[in-house]
């Protein structure tokens, strides 16, 4: 059995020891709200990543467009420079 100055001071340890983790608590709480607040944006933010990526699939695509029309204007240029040098030549 213990006496009561002990029991005292055990309760005491107690209270101290609640106390340090309330106060280390009470620290966390705000961490813990934008923590809880970026997990309610995320979906928001997949969604956002997906979009920019199909974005930029779309861009890569006109990117590869650009680059075939580019690819086949010389080309058409080329032929219609031979064709004038053959005219230019005759029969």
């Amino acid at each position: 059995m213990q006496t009561l100055p002990s029991r005292m001071a055990s309760t005491e340890q107690e209270l101290e020891d609640y106390q340090t983790r309330l106060e280390k608590l009470q620290q966390l709480a705000p961490q813990k709200q934008y923590l809880a607040e970026l997990e309610e944006d995320l979906p928001n933010l997949r969604a956002e990543l997906q979009s920019i990526g199909k974005q930029a699939d779309t861009v890569k695509k006109n990117i590869s467009q650009v680059s075939t029309g580019r690819q086949l204007g010389k080309l058409f240029m080329s032929w219609d420079s031979k064709i004038a040098q053959c005219r230019a030549q005759g029969p």
